[in-house]
């Protein structure tokens, strides 16, 4: 069963640095974003069972990290991004299918398995 979205991690700034220079899909969600809490559990999911390596941070646009969202000019919600040694491979916003994010994952993943 996925974790309620209340419980997925929230980086501070400098950890989301740090995790955003290794693998990390970042979800920029907020609780009143009905497809934010609709989406964040498959995303969960699916990071559990095909990505194990990968970190996975939530930041709440709407609360508390208000201003990490800003500073990262995230005005839409949800956005999702995969950032892989430093770089970011993939930017999701609003409307996006598992399948897309599973596939933009897919291969630096398996490169950074290597």
């Amino acid at each position: 069963m996925p974790t309620p979205i209340s419980n997925l991690h929230t980086p501070d700034p400098d950890e989301l640095t740090r995790l955003k220079s290794e693998a990390v899909v970042v979800i920029y969600g907020g609780k009143d974003c009905s497809v934010c809490q609709a989406v964040t559990p498959k995303i969960e999911t699916l990071i559990r069972d095909e990505y194990p390596r990968m970190a996975l941070a939530y930041l709440d646009c709407q609360g508390a990290d208000s201003a990490q969202c800003a500073q990262a000019d995230i005005f839409t919600l949800p956005t999702v991004q995969v950032w892989f040694a430093g770089r970011m491979f993939a930017e999701f916003k609003r409307v996006f299918s598992i399948a897309q994010l599973s596939e933009a994952i897919a291969k630096p993943y398996q490169l950074a398995a290597d």
